[in-house]
């Protein structure tokens, strides 16, 4: 309990302090800035200590609702198993989902703005 309460309390903190400000600075870049800066961040993002916290809440909270099964009705079941429903579904599945169709997105752009730049087209 205390470890999925250590590391799902780090990864929120990660969250929050990321769209506090990470995203605020990138919404002033240009679309082009804004795609050569998101691969650097991403990539100082992925270290051990993000590691511990992302993956660790969702094994922490898993372990948590394995130990507590046992007693259903508990209140504590219960919030540990809303705990894991939102941060597993809401956090963890959504964020690799949501990187591979920004991925996709920016791909397609590249793609578009070598069709347009071929065909000799501007774009207004």
């Amino acid at each position: 309990m205390s470890a999925a309460t250590l590391t799902t309390g780090l990864i929120s903190g990660f969250f929050y302090a990321y769209a506090c400000s990470v995203t605020l600075g990138l919404a002033l870049l240009s679309d082009e800035q804004y795609i050569e800066a998101m691969p650097a961040i991403n990539a100082t993002v992925r270290n051990g200590v993000f590691a511990f916290s992302f993956f660790g809440a969702d094994l922490s909270l898993l372990l948590a609702f394995a130990i507590h099964a046992p007693r259903l009705r508990s209140r504590r079941f219960v919030l540990i198993a809303l705990a894991a429903v939102l941060y597993i579904g809401g956090g963890f599945m959504l964020s690799p989902a949501l990187l591979a169709s920004l991925a996709e997105l920016v791909g397609l752009r590249a793609t578009l703005e070598v069709v347009i730049s071929i065909a000799g087209l501007s774009v207004v």
